[in-house]
């Protein structure tokens, strides 16, 4: 039996090597996992098939993840976090919506604005029990119902006078309930507006305090 010669097999080898590689066609799959971790891979690492490669890169970037291209990795574009933003709604749209609820139900019922006047402002008025002022006027808005109004003299020199728009008023004035030198009276808040006031005259004379000689007029009308 002749043999070949040595080189002449080799050459054979190689040729019946590179005849199964080309019918296989084995190339790695292109692959986009959409639901996190790798991403796409691009196909041919070597660089044999280029189209196929960009095919994978792309699959890769559609799905998020990473890309691997030719051998070279870029972060992917992450598909599935935007949609997440944007179908739940952002932390601002929802500080917004939630802004708007408790806006609305903190302004459930209007208030009522209760003006109290100290026309010779010789009175020290506390209103709802807040701390006393002998301002002329005192201005509060204040949920519907009763709160009380209480008055001083603001020193010696001053008595008590009258309340006068208080729930006991019945057109004259009323002198509320006393206790020591305080004289307690009752608003009835509604609705809108309400006002009230009260003039301490001098003590002895109890002048001071007239209308229309001391005060012009009423101070709520």
């Amino acid at each position: 039996m002749s043999t070949l010669p040595k080189f002449r097999t080799s050459r054979l080898i190689a040729a019946l090597l590179l005849t199964m590689t080309s019918s296989l066609g084995c190339r790695p799959c292109t692959t986009g996992d959409g639901t996190g971790g790798t991403g796409g891979v691009g196909d041919d690492p070597a660089g044999l098939d280029a189209s196929n490669g960009t095919a994978g890169a792309e699959a890769g970037a559609a799905d998020g993840g990473t890309v691997q291209q030719d051998g070279g990795v870029t972060p992917g574009h992450d598909a599935g976090t935007a949609g997440t933003a944007h179908d739940g709604g952002s932390p601002q749209d929802a500080a917004v919506s939630d802004a708007g609820t408790d806006a609305g139900t903190d302004s459930g019922t209007p208030c009522v604005t209760l003006t109290v006047h100290n026309p010779r402002v010789w009175c020290n008025i506390s209103v709802n029990g807040a701390t006393a002022s002998s301002a002329l006027e005192q201005k509060v808005c204040l949920p519907p119902g009763t709160v009380q109004v209480v008055s001083t003299a603001i020193n010696g020199t001053f008595q008590l006078g009258n309340w006068h728009g208080t729930q006991g008023d019945t057109g004259s004035g009323e002198s509320g309930t006393l206790a020591g030198s305080n004289s307690t009276a009752n608003v009835v808040l509604t609705s809108g507006t309400a006002c009230v006031w009260m003039c301490c005259p001098f003590a002895g004379s109890g002048t001071g305090c007239a209308i229309p000689a001391d005060i012009a007029t009423d101070p709520c009308l």
